[in-house]
This record gives structure tokens, C-alpha cells and sequence, in this order.
């Protein structure tokens, strides 16, 4: 009888707005940088994503005409890219959008981007909504985040 009453006492406060228990689905953004393009081509953004559970599913951005999702894998000896749906981020784990793997594509570039630029990504997730990102501009070949002093978004 005890664990019945203790069961609906759960589920009651459970319903009741503002209480029961609650996930953080925050997602923290580190290290964002995006390689240098001529305008009307395209150029690629990476960054680590942590925290989660959550699904990064879209991306919008004024500096391009399009923003999309997308995957470089190599098979039998050949490299292509394709578009994926969304990016998992798992709790615990760094998800790395880097070269050679997983990266935001920004296609339809509406000017230049130049090394020392800054341009805005906004993150859509599943859970943790939208989160808006300022995001360096490095040369068009750097493997990797310009120094930013340490900052990032979350």
C-alpha cells in the first residue's frame, strides 16, 4: 500500500507545472571556427559541442544563403560529402564538427569571408533550442580554431 500512495504522489508532482524532475540539456560550444570563402561559394564552420542528451538539427546563418549539415567520409578510397539530418550530442562526450568528418556547410556565401572575420551561426537543437554562436574566420586551409583568448558560447 505504501509504494502505491508513494507512486501517485511521484506522478502527481511529477504533473503539476514547475516541478517533478527536470533534465539540463544545456549544450556548451567550444573552439567554433569557420575556413575563409569567396562570396557565392561555399566554406565550412567546425566546433565542439558538449553536454546533452540532445540533436543538432539545423543551423541558420545571414553570412550564407543556405547553412546545412554535413559528413565527409572516405570509401574505398574515395572522399565525399553528404548531407546529414541532425548531430547527436551525448552527455559525457565531446562531439568534434572538424575537418574530415562531421561539419557545418555554409553554401551560397552572401560576401566574403576573410581570415580575422566574425560571422553568427545560430545552433538549433531538439532539447536545448536555439543557441546563437560568434564564430572566427580563419585562413581557408587552418586545421584548426584561430586563438580566440579562450571564449566561447554556451
Amino acid at each position: 500500500m505504501q509504494k502505491i500512495i508513494l507512486l501517485l504522489f511521484g506522478l502527481i508532482l511529477a504533473a503539476l507545472p514547475g516541478t517533478g524532475w527536470a533534465q539540463n540539456f544545456a549544450v556548451r560550444v567550444t573552439d567554433p571556427f569557420a575556413r575563409a570563402g569567396a562570396a557565392g561559394r561555399a566554406a565550412a564552420a567546425y566546433m565542439n559541442l558538449q553536454g546533452g542528451p540532445d540533436r543538432l538539427t539545423g543551423v541558420a546563418s545571414d553570412a550564407a544563403g543556405r547553412v546545412e549539415l554535413h559528413e565527409t567520409t572516405m570509401e574505398n578510397g574515395i572522399m565525399s560529402m553528404r548531407p546529414v539530418a541532425g548531430v547527436t550530442v551525448s552527455p559525457g562526450a565531446a562531439t568534434r564538427l572538424a575537418p574530415g568528418g562531421l561539419h557545418i556547410m555554409l553554401v551560397d556565401l552572401k560576401r566574403p569571408l576573410k581570415e580575422g572575420d566574425m560571422i553568427t551561426l545560430e545552433l538549433r537543437f531538439e532539447r536545448a533550442g536555439k543557441i546563437s554562436v560568434v564564430v572566427p574566420v580563419a585562413r581557408a586551409g587552418a586545421p584548426t580554431a584561430p586563438d580566440a583568448g579562450g571564449h566561447s558560447r554556451h
